[in-house]
């Protein structure tokens, strides 16, 4: 799997744009994702965002030896995430299947890339409402996230995925604040 990469975090993750990997299609269900180099309170986050179904998730204070073990953070990070989301075991065994080997490679889709900075204002901005970085409930935060619908696919995130692994998705939960 190719994550792509802003020139941002190709240049902290101390990739050449000459060798970093082409754009190409996906073959896995939730193709590649995005991600973005984004600093919140002084500290490095990184924003992730799959190109098919606009999930996306944060990962706060991100440290060198962070950067160093990248994929393993990022397939530690996703799993919980979709756990969160109260995804079947199953499902979340199949997406981590499908990722095999990480590469970072250019961005290639100026749409998912507009739609990422709309994501992330919305972080910072709710971040900042819950107390900053230390403070705020950032499982929260990425689950509501995850409920705002996106102009480009009119559906939200949470939704989208859930649709492409034919999981019922209740519209009208779509603003639960309980998370059920």
């Amino acid at each position: 799997m190719i994550i792509k990469c802003t020139q941002k975090l190709l240049r902290q993750l101390k990739v050449n744009s000459e060798t970093a990997i082409e754009p190409s299609d996906s073959t896995s269900k939730l193709g590649d994702w995005y991600a973005n180099l984004l600093y919140i309170e002084r500290k490095k986050c990184l924003l992730f965002t799959n190109e098919k179904t606009l999930f996306s998730f944060f990962m706060p204070c991100v440290n060198k030896e962070g950067f160093m073990i990248l994929p393993k953070l990022f397939t530690a990070t996703l799993t919980a995430v979709l756990q969160e989301e109260k995804i079947d075991d199953n499902i979340i065994n199949e997406i981590i299947s499908e990722i095999g080997d990480i590469r970072y490679g250019k961005t290639s889709n100026r749409s998912v890339l507009g739609s990422m900075n709309d994501i992330a204002y919305h972080y910072k901005v709710r971040i900042f409402d819950g107390g900053g970085l230390f403070y705020c409930d950032l499982s929260d935060i990425i689950r509501r996230l995850n409920r705002l619908p996106m102009l480009t696919m009119h559906s939200c995130g949470i939704e989208e995925l859930k649709k492409i692994f034919n999981i019922p998705y209740d519209v009208s939960r779509l603003y639960s604040m309980n998370g059920d």
